[in-house]
């Protein structure tokens, strides 16, 4: 698997990333700035690691794989209905366990609650596994096995992540910091379970099936007003990555 690609796909996604978002983050922040013009180079740096992902891939040498190849539907169709469920039972349970110690401040679900979730579930777990499981991944496992590619991959999604999640928090850099933490740490942990739940379906599909299940019920949905519901969701997701390491490492074993 080539790995020349990876530090200028990182360059690329990052650069392009902060530059086309920082002028939105800033308004966030309380900058005098006019929004309505910059919403095209934020929507383009949503885009940002699919297009690279796409333009490095054909400029690799032969022999390779077609970028898409891997999101050929296979498996049993039984492993698409875990992936796409999996996010809202795991919540379910943390609220559950949370409500038994007597927590509160944490609603049961977070459901789809617009047009633009509906249409975020179907779009975003496309233009966001494309480039981050089908080009980074397999580029990190050749280098770092199955977990250690995991949890770099994760790390990289979530510093893509990063100033979104500044969009999210209620307008000073403490709060955008407090939100980042719970979401770098479901995205990390997430990554390790979606290669678990790629390598025992035998789908690439699966995993974007698994992030679209994630916005049926989304605790982020709350940030701004609370981090409790995030915090449950990243700590299922951290234990459900441990517990499929433990007790399958053959899944998580070099090829």
């Amino acid at each position: 698997m080539p790995s020349r690609p990876l530090l200028p796909f990182l360059v690329i996604v990052y650069a392009t990333t902060w530059l086309f978002q920082l002028p939105l983050v800033l308004v966030a922040f309380g900058v005098a700035l006019d929004p309505a013009p910059l919403m095209p180079l934020v929507v383009l740096g949503f885009f940002a690691p699919l297009l690279a992902a796409i333009v490095l891939a054909r400029l690799e040498p032969p022999p390779r794989t077609p970028l898409l190849a891997p999101l050929a539907p296979r498996g049993r169709i039984v492993w698409y209905v875990v992936a796409l469920l999996h996010g809202p039972a795991l919540y379910t349970a943390a609220r559950a366990l949370y409500g038994a110690a007597g927590g509160e401040g944490a609603a049961w679900a977070y459901p789809l609650a617009s047009a633009a979730n509906v249409g975020a579930m179907l779009i975003i777990p496309f233009t966001e596994q494309i480039p981050w499981r089908l080009f980074l991944y397999p580029r990190l496992e050749a280098r770092l096995g199955p977990l250690g590619g995991s949890l770099a991959t994760g790390a990289a999604w979530a510093i893509f992540h990063a100033q979104k999640h500044l969009l999210l928090g209620p307008g000073t850099p403490a709060a955008a910091l407090a939100a980042s933490a719970p979401l770098v740490v479901v995205m990390v942990a997430g990554t390790v379970v979606h290669t678990w739940l790629q390598r025992r379906s035998g789908a690439a599909l699966v995993v974007v099936v698994a992030q679209a299940g994630l916005y049926l019920d989304n605790p982020a949905y709350a940030v701004g007003s609370t981090l409790v519901p995030l915090w449950l969701l990243a700590g299922a997701y951290a234990a459900l990555a441990f517990a499929v390491v433990s007790l399958d490492p053959a899944r998580f074993r070099r090829a």
